[in-house]
């Protein structure tokens, strides 16, 4: 429900509610979080999980999904 602003090059304020937030394998993400068919929504994208010191990385993304309000 935490509301999601983002300005544009052009300075507009879009806003968004979220709606899911996920943690998955790096090896499992979803492509379809990339697709721009359905419904319009906001997908961000970013790491967390544990740290994996021997490789520099973490383990999982963690997917946070927004839709328009």
């Amino acid at each position: 429900g935490q509301r999601v602003n983002v300005t544009t090059s052009d300075g507009k304020v879009h806003a968004y509610r979220v709606t899911t937030v996920r943690r998955v394998l790096k090896s499992a993400l979803p492509g379809s979080i990339f697709s721009a068919r359905g419904k319009p929504r906001l997908a961000l994208v970013t790491c967390g999980g544990p740290f994996q010191r021997n490789i520099g990385h973490y383990r999982d993304n963690i997917i946070v999904t927004a839709v328009p309000v």
